[in-house]
């Protein structure tokens, strides 16, 4: 699963209580941001080694777990051929496995062994990737590739990330099949109630409260779209004194001051979303961007 959204929708608070809900169930979480990264491959083996001590404890790892090491070292030694990366994997490389040089068959290779040792164990794995729309065209082939084989094997091993509007082209771009693989579930602007409600219910740890035509003149203003109305927060701070009542006309004027910051922001969407989507959000970002 994919989350898809503009930026400042709530896409890394959702990871971080997917996170939460995963470890919950007793699976292995295991976080990245990607960036641009030179070679993906070295990203991926690092990622996998903090995993594999969070499965079957060493003194007791079978075969499954033996073999996925053994890839792991294969790959890390054709990535880091200096040795830095394998540090520690007292195992021999396997020979034939992770070392071809290509990414997609490479990475394949490792996330099919470790889904093996996490079926041997009663836990499974599921990587975590915010700003996945960094992956290049190449290392987001391979990772569907991946979890393609991953599915067809029956592995205990997904991903979830979270990424630009743009991901499902991207992902179909890269795999045909990716739209059956994949789900992309989209976060957008909030309707009215659920906007009132993010920016009234924080509202007494700020000792501030909200009159009825105060918040739903800010949920206008923002047209719920959430990293606006976050923005219209730090506006009401110096009121926090004496839990002072927030009117119409004051929260206009803190819109006011915050708007340079709004606009500035906005371009910051529309030009990391590469200017060319229509959804709702998009269009309110647009608006309030002029």
């Amino acid at each position: 699963m994919i989350i898809t959204g503009l930026r400042g929708v709530g896409k890394t608070v959702l990871l971080g209580e997917l996170r939460i809900r995963a470890e919950t169930q007793g699976w292995v979480a295991v976080e990245a941001e990607i960036t641009r990264h030179p070679d993906f491959r070295l990203r991926m083996a690092q990622l996998t080694r903090r995993s594999l001590p969070q499965l079957p404890p060493k003194a007791r790892w079978k075969d499954p777990a033996r073999r996925t090491a053994s890839v792991l070292k294969s790959l890390t030694i054709t990535v880091s051929p200096n040795g830095a990366l394998a540090a520690g994997l007292d195992i021999e490389a396997a020979e034939g496995m992770a070392d071809s040089g290509e990414i997609v068959r490479d990475l394949a290779d490792l996330v099919v062994a470790l889904g093996e040792v996490a079926k041997e164990s009663p836990r499974g794995v599921v990587f975590l990737f915010d700003e996945i729309q960094h992956l290049s065209r190449v290392d987001f082939e391979a990772v569907i590739t991946a979890l393609h084989k991953s599915v067809q094997r029956a592995l205990p091993v997904t991903l979830v990330g979270a990424g630009l509007p743009q991901m499902p082209r991207l992902a179909g771009e890269a795999k045909s099949y990716s739209e059956r693989l994949l789900r992309f579930p989209s976060i957008d602007r909030l309707p009215r109630e659920q906007a009132v409600r993010a920016l009234v219910q924080p509202a007494p740890d700020l000792a501030v409260a909200f009159t009825v035509e105060a918040a739903a003149e800010i949920v206008a203003y923002t047209e719920g779209y959430p990293y606006f109305i976050h923005l219209l927060h730090p506006g009401v701070r110096p009121y926090r004194l004496g839990r002072s009542r927030e009117r119409a006309d004051q929260c206009r004027r803190r819109g006011q001051r915050a708007s340079t910051r709004r606009r500035e922001a906005g371009r910051q969407l529309l030009s990391c979303a590469g200017g060319t989507h229509h959804t709702p959000g998009a269009a309110a970002v647009r608006r309030r961007a002029a």
